[in-house]
């Protein structure tokens, strides 16, 4: 595209698309898809132990406050940007869904999950904190949220300054596996079990990587005072006033469900002043999975969107200019500032980009990233046919208009591979190759495959 021609496609996408801060995000169960990895500020992880209102977080409430920061998180990890302005808005129906709840008719005629959910929300805007703010030079004084509001079918909410400014800090930060807390909350245990659970499972999280921390045998040693896990566990001083109640009752059953749910290893000694015991000493074994930052990371951004969001916006725009692409994808009577919004969302999935690659290298799209998705996704839906093998292989020869590069080619002969390996086809190591010529492949041509075999050692089709 001419220069001139990309000026006037950005001014006009800067008339078209607002280049601001997100206005609204709504949390959508496509996008948990993408989120392997749960990514927390360790003040917001702890923000418990800064509580003024004495109120106490049940499970519900931890559902909620999580549902919330994960929406923030998918947001960070996307590269889109939200301020006190953003409204975020999560629909019940998907709460229900993430958390495996109820949400049918008779859900709804009974009613029970709505007044749980609204009395959890009411006590959440209720929240009240006294912290330091981000340069840790003043006190601030705020709840989770600036304000909520809801109805039967939505929760709106917006963070207040101070803990965005803590939710996009790339620092000082606890992960896990988004995973382990989903089976944690799906357990059949009470409620306010599970979120004694889930807070005791992000706080040892938090010292799993401080290596003064580890003991002799590899175990992360965390101790916790008695006060301080009471209060980030939202109980009462005088609730279980004695120490074989705490332990039995509360700690032995979380770190049994740790076990089970999140296949975390945990042990707990008693902590003494005295006679008197004043906290627990927690022995944790984690796996070698929950310990690798990168690993976790680089399988999480094989799921990221394939554009970033000035693509996104920028295509969204050339998309819709499109005549064909616009009289298959526009719906009737859209405008178009509706229609180029409708597709900067829809491009943040890389199925949907997939589906629209043809258009897309129309108006000037191309990517490696692109490239290597489709592989993953006609080897993903090649193995499950008979055909599998061929399926593969006909992909690459109908290549059509798509970029074949080394990285591609590399890609298929491991998803061939892979496949053989799955189908329990033992044979003598192979002769056979594999090459594709690299360089755009363009029409009338095909990709060339070269299999140079013995008859020993042939490919099943």
């Amino acid at each position: 595209m001419a220069d001139k021609e990309v000026q006037v496609a950005e001014s006009r996408l800067d008339l078209a698309v607002n280049r601001d801060p997100l206005r609204k995000y709504t949390l959508e169960l496509h996008d948990l898809e993408r989120v392997a990895i749960v990514v927390k500020n360790n003040t917001i992880l702890g923000m418990e132990e800064f509580g003024e209102d004495g109120l106490a977080l049940n499970g519900l409430d931890v559902q909620v406050l999580s549902t919330a920061l994960l929406a923030a998180h998918i947001l960070k990890e996307r590269g889109d940007v939200f301020t006190a302005n953003t409204v975020f808005s999560i629909p019940i129906a998907n709460f229900c869904q993430i958390w495996r709840m109820p949400s049918d008719s008779k859900a709804r005629r009974n009613g029970n999950i709505y007044r749980d959910l609204f009395n959890s929300v009411s006590r959440l805007n209720q929240r009240y904190f006294r912290y330091p703010d981000v340069s840790r030079t003043r006190l601030v004084e705020s709840g989770y949220f600036a304000y909520i509001q809801y109805n039967k079918s939505v929760i709106e909410f917006g963070f207040p300054a101070p803990i965005i400014d803590y939710l996009m800090k790339r620092n000082d930060f606890t992960w896990y596996f988004l995973e382990n807390v989903l089976k944690i909350q799906d357990s059949g245990n009470a409620s306010a079990l599970k979120s004694y659970a889930i807070v005791l499972f992000e706080n040892l999280h938090k010292m799993k990587n401080f290596q003064n921390n580890k003991n002799e045998n590899g175990e992360t040693e965390v101790v916790f005072e008695t006060s301080k896990l009471k209060k980030l566990f939202g109980i009462d001083d005088d609730s279980y006033s004695r120490h074989i109640d705490f332990r039995k009752k509360v700690l032995d059953r979380c770190a049994l469900l740790l076990e089970e749910k999140a296949g975390l290893s945990c042990q707990i000694d008693n902590v003494f002043k005295g006679k008197n015991v004043t906290g627990y000493k927690f022995r944790v074994k984690f796996s070698n999975r929950d310990l690798d930052f990168s690993a976790a990371v680089s399988k999480q951004k094989i799921d990221k969107p394939i554009m970033s969001l000035a693509q996104r916006k920028n295509f969204a725009l050339l998309l819709s200019q499109h005549t064909t692409f616009a009289s298959i994808y526009k719906n009737n009577g859209e405008e178009d500032r509706a229609f180029i919004t409708r597709l900067v969302k829809l491009l943040m999935n890389n199925d949907r980009v997939a589906d629209f690659g043809d258009y897309l290298a129309a108006v000037g799209f191309s990517s490696r990233k692109l490239d290597a998705f489709l592989v993953e996704r006609h080897a993903k839906r090649s193995a499950d046919n008979e055909h599998d093998l061929q399926g593969l292989l006909d992909f690459v020869d109908g290549a059509g208009d798509d970029i074949v590069n080394p990285e591609f080619k590399d890609n298929l002969v491991k998803k061939v591979l892979e496949v053989r390996k799955a189908r329990n086809i033992e044979k003598k190591p192979s002769k056979s190759k594999i090459s594709v010529t690299p360089g755009v492949v363009v029409e009338g041509q095909s990709v060339e495959i070269d299999l140079e075999a013995n008859e020993e050692d042939t490919l099943p089709f």
